[in-house]
């Protein structure tokens, strides 16, 4: 075998002793004590091309200048990083996955559960919607559409697993409430950085009567780590623009499954049609909320109205709370039929008096069914602001009537309403029974 050059020997132990130096250095542990090499202080490690004989020299052997075996070929030559004085093994850990940031997914792009549109396979969404061939409607395809490609997003179950629940609306592509075959909410996880959906949400209250008018989804909302959606269902007499029936269904996250409750019925209504005394219109609504009264004074506000009423009793009152179809708008009522014996010499003077109370500004009114806590879907806790006021009377009785419409603003005494309440005077709905 043939050796290696002086020269290169006492370059490796220059090294060895540099290193140890820096050890020495370093290390408070060898500090004014004679340092001793140990084998691991410093290797020298040859690497060779072809065929690699690797050898060792140990620091500590004493001799420098000792011949290091190597094959023929030419040895490159590298230092070895100085060791530490306590070497010691780091372990890193693999870090979990983390999960996918639900605000950052193009939610116009997504996947979507193939049920959301009567489909088994998953439906992939194009900016926000899908076109689904299908030559039995007029259109020739069902239609896939989010109402926004902004979910609601939440937190659900005990851990609090971030969820996202995306709007989807099927329908014929006609463009009305009659041609919508379902809504849903399609709910995602971003566990693991992985988008995937934990289940479908669709309505739990489908009346029979309108089987062909799907019942709409008009709202979800997260609450203690559950999902709430409202249902608006149709009644019996609702015109396809507007369902009236609402009902609130509870989703929890249960082992990993999205699982439904119960129904809840928070509001239904009777039918109720009746034909305008003015213009023979015939008007189909339901009436949400109606009480009989007795005593005025104990239901009315107003220190003017209160004292009169106890003045000038009542004999009976009829308050309702009731939702009309006007064109293609839902208008909300408020209506009081009270009914208030004259005095001996003019059986209709205290009717007139309460009517122009009611008409004074300040002076108090009866308490509406709203204010004693009786509610319309989708509608306000109280009467707006800006809302058609209007008082009739009819010999020993008097209406009062408020409204407004439930879908979008209502200009004050807008005179389409005033008319609508002029028509519904003395009809069924203002009777006092």
């Amino acid at each position: 075998m043939r050796g290696a050059t002086p020269r290169a020997a006492s370059s490796y132990g220059r090294l060895c002793d540099r290193a140890s130096a820096r050890v020495a250095e370093r290390s408070p542990r060898l500090v004014g004590k004679p340092h001793r090499r140990a084998p691991h202080e410093c290797v020298l490690m040859a690497v060779v091309g072809v065929v690699a004989t690797v050898s060792l020299v140990a620091c500590n052997s004493g001799v420098q200048g000792q011949p290091v075996t190597a094959s023929p070929a030419p040895a490159t030559v590298s230092t070895p990083a100085p060791p530490s004085a306590t070497p010691t093994v780091t372990h890193t850990p693999l870090s979990p996955v983390s999960d996918l940031n639900l605000h950052a997914v193009d939610w116009s792009s997504v996947s979507v559960p193939g049920k959301s549109c009567l489909l088994t396979s998953a439906i992939r969404l194009v900016r926000g919607q899908a076109h689904l061939p299908d030559a039995s409607f007029s259109t020739g395809y069902r239609e896939l559409t989010t109402e926004s490609t902004t979910p609601v997003y939440g937190r659900l179950g005990r851990g609090g697993t971030a969820v996202a629940a995306l709007y989807l609306t099927c329908s014929t592509g006609g463009g009305t409430a009659g041609d919508t075959l379902l809504d849903s909410y399609a709910v995602y996880a971003g566990t693991d950085g992985h988008l995937s959906v934990l289940g479908l949400i669709t309505a739990r209250v489908q009346p029979a009567q309108h089987a062909g008018a799907a019942t709409a989804l008009s709202a979800l909302h997260f609450r203690a780590g559950q999902i709430t959606v409202h249902e608006s269902y149709y009644l019996p007499a609702d015109a396809l623009c507007c369902p009236l029936g609402v009902a609130d269904t509870t989703r929890s996250l249960t082992r990993g499954i999205l699982t439904a409750g119960n129904p809840n019925l928070v509001a239904a209504g009777h039918p109720v049609n009746v034909t305008g005394i003015v213009t023979g219109h015939d008007y189909s609504g339901v009436v949400w909320a109606h009480d009989l009264i007795t005593d005025c004074a104990a239901n009315a506000y107003g220190s003017v109205m209160i004292a009169f009423l106890r003045t000038h009793p009542c004999r009976l009152a009829a308050r309702r709370l009731t939702t009309f179809v006007l064109g293609d708008r839902q208008v909300a009522l408020s209506i009081i039929s009270a009914e208030i014996p004259g005095s001996a010499a003019d059986a209709f003077d205290n009717a007139a008096k309460f009517i122009k109370l009611e008409l004074q500004d300040g002076t108090g009114g009866m308490n509406d069914l709203l204010r004693d806590g009786h509610r319309i879907p989708a509608g306000p806790s109280a009467i707006p602001a800006s809302e058609a006021f209007l008082v009739l009377g009819q010999d020993q009785s008097a209406t009062i009537f408020d409204a407004w419409y439930l879908d979008g603003s209502t200009a004050p005494d807008a005179p389409e309403l005033l008319n609508m309440e002029n028509d519904l005077f003395l009809t069924d709905v203002c009777t006092i029974n």
